[in-house]
Parts: C-alpha cells; structure tokens; sequence
C-alpha cells in the first residue's frame, strides 16, 4: 500500500506485540517533525493520512484513533476489518424494492442514490453496479471484474436481483452485450433460465446464459447475513484461479437459502442422498409401515422438474410425478422375463415390453432428471432371479468417451429381426423428441437398453415367513438403508412438515455421480476437478479404518472387497458434499458400516465366534470382555467402531441389538 510523507511526518509502525493489541489493529505512531506545529494542524495531517490509506484499499474499514502522548507525539490506531460486503447486497436489494414500493422516478439523481456507499473495488477486483439505463431495469446488479474483463464483455462474478421474482442469485457471469473471450470451466452448475424453470418461476427476463453459483429467497430470509460473504469470497477465489488459468475443485450446487425450507432438510434424509449419490441401487429395510415405499415417491418429487409445477404445496401433491414408477414383485417371478420382458410370437412377432422397461426409455429420454423405480415388496421372490440383468449391469457402469455405459439388459436391437427392432424403436421411443430419437435410436440399436445414468432403483424389504433372504452378490451391490424407527407424534404434525428438501437444483449432480474412488481423491490424475473431493489424508482415514475391520474379518465370508472400498470413499465424499456436521466423515463411516458392513453378518454362535486367543483381538480386549464372557464378531467388530469412531451410534446401536438376538436364539442376521 502506497503513503505519502506530508511536512516532514515520519511512519513508524510498531510491533503488536508491544501493545497488547487485538490481531486487526495496526499501530502507528506519527513523532513531531515540528515542534511548534499546533495540536489542530498534526491531527489535520493524521486525518489526511488516514484518507489517504482509505481512499486506497476499498476491501478495509478502518477505525480513526488519535491519541496525545505526553511527549507530544500523536498515536493514530487503525481498526482494520474486512469490508462486510453482505450489507452492500442487502443496501442492492433494499433500495431496488424501494423502486416498486415508492413508484420511484428515475433520473439522474436517484441512480446516483442507488449507487452511493457500493465500494469501486474488492478484493483487488473493480465492483461495477447496475440499476438500469433510462429506465429502472428489471434485475439489478453488481459485478466484480479483473483487468481485461469487462461487464459488457466478459466473466465475472456478479449478483443479480431479480425484483419481481425476490430472488437473489450469486452467479458464475456471462456478458450479454456481446460474448466473452473467457468461458468458464464446465462444472455442472444450472442456468439462470434453467434454475428459474425448476422454480416454477417462468422465464428468466435477463442473464440467462449466466450460471447459478448460489441463490437466496429474498422474499423469506429479508436480509443477507455474514455467511454469504463465504459463498462470495469462495467464487472470487475460484474466478481468480479460473483467469490465472488453474481451475481448482469447488462445488457447485446453487442453494436456495430459504430458512423455513432448511428446516424440512433433516439430516434423516441426508442418509438416502447420500447412498444414492454413491450408488443408483438402495435397499430399504424394516417392519412393514414405516414409510418405505412413500419416501422414494417423495424423493421423486423433491426432484421432479418435468411436471409443471406452481409451486411447493403443488409439487409434493403430485401423486405420481412423471419421473416415479412402482413395481411390485410378485412371489412367482423366478426368471427375469417379467422384469425385461421377451420376444413373442404369438399375434404376430412383438417383444413384450414391461413397465421396468418402459420407465428405463422414459428416463433416457429425460436424461436431466433423476427416475426412482421403486420394487415393493422386492424380495417376496428370489431376486438373483428375477434381477439378473439389472446385477449384471450395475457393476458394468464405466465412462466411455465422456459418456456413461453398462452392459445391455436387452441387447442390441439390430441383432432382432430388422422389423421387429423398428417396432421395438417405435414402442420405446413414441414420446422423444426428433433429435432425441435420432440419437437414441442409433444408441438402442448398436448398444441395446443399457442402463441410464439418471435411473435409480429403491427396493422395499420386509423379512417374515413370506419373503427370501438376500444374497451377499444383492448386498454387495446394493446400499442398504434400515427404517425400522417409530416416532407416532409425526402423526401429529402437517404432512408437508415431513418431506424431504427439494432436490431440483441437486439433480446434475444426483445423476452425475462418480463411479470410480480415483476420482473424487484430490492429487490423483483422474481426480474430477468439478466436484467436491476429499483429500489424501482424508481417503488415507478411511483406508485405515477398512483395513482395520478387514483384519477382524479376515478368513471369515464376510470380509470386505474392493468395491466396499471403493463405494465408502465415493459414500464419504457424498457425505463430506451434503455435510451437516463437522464429523462427516466419523458419521459417514458409522453410517457406512450399518450399511455395508453390518449388513453381510448373520449366522449361528459357532460361525460368528472368534478365539479368545487370537493375536488378532489383544488388541481390543478390555475390561469390557472378561474371561467369561463370549467374544465374537460381532463383540470385536463394536470395538474397534469405539476406538476408531468417537461418535459411532448407529452401528453400535444396531450390533447390540444384534448381540441381544444372538444371546437369546443363538442365531442371528442384520435382516432380522
């Protein structure tokens, strides 16, 4: 920072230390250069300096101080803060609804009012703000540009109101004057326009082309706290790299900040997003009326952006949103004929399509929303049987040339009869549009049906006299979710107190899912630069922690493989994305060993057993297990959970009640 010697004053800073000062003052000390200098005129020349330090650094506020010494020394203490630039936004947002409010005029000196008191620079950027040109605009602004950008041709971060929706976006900007030189790296954020659409909200009147970084309901929350100077500090940051030409990790999801819809996002929800952003295929456990089947409907329409939709109450009283089906098993389907359907010859060649198939086109068509497929009642049969392609394809998935594949569940249709394969066409594809036909059409014939990217698959379990157990091959490729837990006051609240956060401006990222570890580990050449990934030390937490439980494990069936490994880093780093607290990972390990873990043991007393004098448990005995006592799996398995996770209750809760069965029957299983 650049001062100025003014009638022989001399700057002397002194060292913090030496005055007990809090960390933001700055010290400095002005001596007399003129002994008869008159009290009046050394404050003047302080006051001036003090401008002078202002008037050049516009990201500081400085508190004035003069102090007279004893030795006729003048003491100036500058107060340093940061600039609070959330009070600019909110001064944006009140003085644009003041334009509705007073049917205020414009000229020249209301512009300049709407103006007055917005910093020129920040952050070592130029701040520009707009209000409109001769007529007041329907979206107020203010930008933030680096040298060589400009607001009419350029990127930028920038604020936009939007006045008559009351919709605050803090977006990735995009010039509409005439187009930018720059782009910004594609990172999966919405549109303005498409966000607007999700809303329900119409079109968007300007700034379409312009990316969501973060958005705010001005008409719930009112004002603007000091919270969102971290969401504009972290885009700063980011279009800093981005124009230094290195683009960093940053996440890119734009959050409606409405506070009374963040009180519906409990973390009891938070579980499911997660397992469905680590893998399309969950299993939901538990005694029959908890909800099972009702949630994934929700899911639905907390994601549904194809139904026209007015708004909240609207969108949960949706019955079936286009993007949800139901199946439900029947107890005979022991091949999967009634799941993929089959070539027929009876009336005539046709292919016998079934709704599984039929919602699998359907969400190709619509590849920008997610599609729940709920299997009710999934295991009343055999469902190695009945699912077998499904299995098959889901560990098939893999990127080829940027674009998601899997193995076909029907195969490639130019391999049936060509008259058949266009009546096969014709059938899947009657809704899509021309473009969307050409390019499915092509994909269908030379690949098959393969799975999309944007299908996710929820079954329903219930385990009594009626129903067939699971598999390892169904559990090691599904996450599984237990909803056993009762609380009958819920009966008591408004339904639409229970609904799950609204999802939509989730979706990209819902459906964009990595598939491989390597990518989400921050360092690592594949590593996915456009989402939030953990770092070494974090991946290396995890590893250890599956290394230690495999040790446990090891010569027993239910030791873990690599694609438990793989799927608990992909589940940590969801989790670490949608964290509500700071202990993600311990919590996302608690929660991963319930499902994936946990889930694999059952058996009798002898099976589930351990030596007492295994090398393998000195380590976790303790004053917990005496000499008396049974030590087995599942006794060692809770100990190691203790000393490795300080806030593991959801894993623990559930071996102790799996302990107490085993006590009591001498045989037991994670499905009850």
């Amino acid at each position: 920072m650049e001062t100025t010697t003014r009638r022989g004053l001399q700057r002397a800073v002194q060292p913090l230390s030496a005055l007990n000062a809090p960390e933001e003052c700055l010290f400095v000390a002005f001596p007399r250069g003129n002994r008869h200098q008159g009290p009046l005129d050394l404050r003047k020349e302080l006051l001036l300096f003090a401008g002078h330090l202002v008037n050049h650094s516009h990201d500081l506020q400085y508190d004035i101080i003069i102090v007279t010494s004893p030795l006729f020394c003048y003491i100036c203490i500058f107060t340093i803060q940061h600039i609070m630039f959330f009070t600019h936004v909110n001064d944006l947002v009140s003085r644009s609804r003041r334009i509705e409010s007073e049917n205020l005029a414009y000229s020249g000196d209301a512009l300049h009012d709407m103006q007055e008191g917005i910093p020129s620079e920040y952050q070592d950027l130029d701040v520009k703000s707009g209000f409109g040109i001769g007529v007041w605009g329907r979206v107020t602004w203010i930008g933030f540009v680096t040298a060589g950008q400009k607001i009419q041709n350029g990127i930028y971060p920038v604020y936009l109101y939007y006045r008559k929706q009351g919709i605050l976006i803090l977006a990735y900007g995009i010039s509409e004057t005439s187009g930018p030189q720059m782009h910004w790296p594609s990172n999966g954020a919405q549109t303005v326009q498409e966000f607007f659409r999700s809303k329900g909200l119409g079109n968007a009147p300007k700034y379409k082309k312009s990316l969501v970084f973060k958005a705010y309901d001005m008409n719930k929350i009112e004002r603007l706290d000091e919270t969102a100077d971290q969401d504009l500090d972290q885009l700063i940051e980011y279009y800093k790299s981005v124009m230094s030409g290195v683009v960093p990790q940053i996440s890119t999801f734009p959050v409606m900040s409405d506070k009374s819809a963040m009180e519906t996002s409990s973390s009891r929800y938070t579980c499911f997003i997660n397992a469905f952003m680590t893998k399309p295929f969950v299993l939901l456990a538990g005694i029959s009326g908890t909800g099972k089947s009702q949630i994934v409907r929700k899911f639905a329409q907390a994601t549904d952006n194809i139904d026209s939709i007015n708004d909240d109450k609207e969108r949960w009283s949706i019955h079936k949103p286009s993007n949800f089906e139901i199946i439900q098993v029947k107890p005979n389907w022991h091949n999967s004929l009634d799941v993929v359907g089959y070539k027929s010859n009876i009336n005539g060649e046709h292919y016998e399509f079934t709704p599984f198939v039929e919602f699998i086109a359907k969400a190709w068509i619509h590849p920008k929303t997610p599609f729940f497929l709920c299997l009710d009642e999934m295991n009343l049969a055999p469902v190695e049987q009945y699912f077998a392609e499904y299995l098959s394809a889901i560990e098939s998935r893999s990127y080829s040339d940027g674009k998601y594949e899997t193995d076909p569940i029907i195969k490639p249709f130019n391999e049936f009869e060509p008259s058949l394969a266009d009546s096969m066409i014709n059938h899947l594809l009657k809704d899509a549009s021309d473009d969307q036909r050409a390019i499915l059409e092509d994909w269908f014939r030379n690949k098959g049906l393969t799975l999309p990217e944007n299908l996710i698959v929820m079954g329903t379990v219930n385990m009594d006299e009626t129903t067939c157990s699971f598999s390892r091959k169904v559990l090691d490729r599904a996450m599984s979710i237990e909803m056993n837990e009762v609380d009958f006051s819920r009966c008591l609240k408004p339904s639409n107190t229970d609904n799950p956060p609204i999802l939509v401006e989730k979706n990209y990222r819902i459906i964009n899912r990595p598939i491989k570890s390597v990518s989400v580990i921050a360092g690592n050449a594949e590593a996915d630069g456009s989402i939030l990934l953990l770092t070494e030390d974090e991946a290396k937490r995890v590893i250890d922690y599956l290394v230690t439980i495999n040790n446990l494990l090891e010569g027993t069936p239910f030791k873990l493989g690599y694609r438990a490994c793989n799927e608990a880093l992909l589940y940590v780093r969801a989790s670490k994305e949608n964290a509500e607290d700071k202990d993600y990972i311990e919590l996302a390990l608690d929660e991963f060993t319930n499902m994936k873990i946990l889930s694999r043991i059952e058996g009798d007393e002898s099976k589930l057993a351990i030596d007492y004098n295994d090398p393998r448990i000195t380590d976790l005995l303790s004053n917990e297990f005496g000499v008396n006592k049974d030590i087995n799996i599942l006794s060692c398995l809770k100990q190691v959970i203790k000393q490795k996770l300080n806030k593991a209750s959801i894993s623990i809760r559930k071996i102790d009640e799996m302990l107490f069965v085993l006590r009591r029957d001498h045989f037991v299983s994670y499905w009850g």
